[in-house]
């Protein structure tokens, strides 16, 4: 399976609620709800001088973050069968998770 991508055109606002994005591949279409504390993590992302504004390189980071753990999340089982990935922040940070 080819690794689904996120369409950088099409990046969620960081104050949607729920933030989802939409990652597409391999003639599916898989949903990646973000819990809240990696939204706020995004929102940061865009944050800039009290105003938002894209942070290019936090945005760009925090979204490769959210392709990764998606396709690693997918890659036990069959994208059609989740429709809608809940992704948490030690998903995006496995690093993180105690050994």
């Amino acid at each position: 399976m080819a690794n689904l991508r996120i369409d950088r055109n099409a990046l969620p606002k960081p104050w949607a609620n729920p933030l989802i994005f939409v990652l597409t591949g391999s003639g599916c279409s898989v949903e990646a709800e973000i819990e809240q504390e990696a939204a706020i993590e995004y929102q940061s992302a865009w944050r800039s001088g009290g105003a938002f504004a894209l942070a290019p390189q936090q945005t760009e980071y925090f979204v490769q973050s959210v392709e990764d753990a998606a396709n690693r999340m997918l890659s036990t089982g069959d994208p059609a069968s989740s429709p809608r990935l809940l992704l948490r922040w030690a998903d995006l940070n496995p690093s993180e998770q105690g050994s």
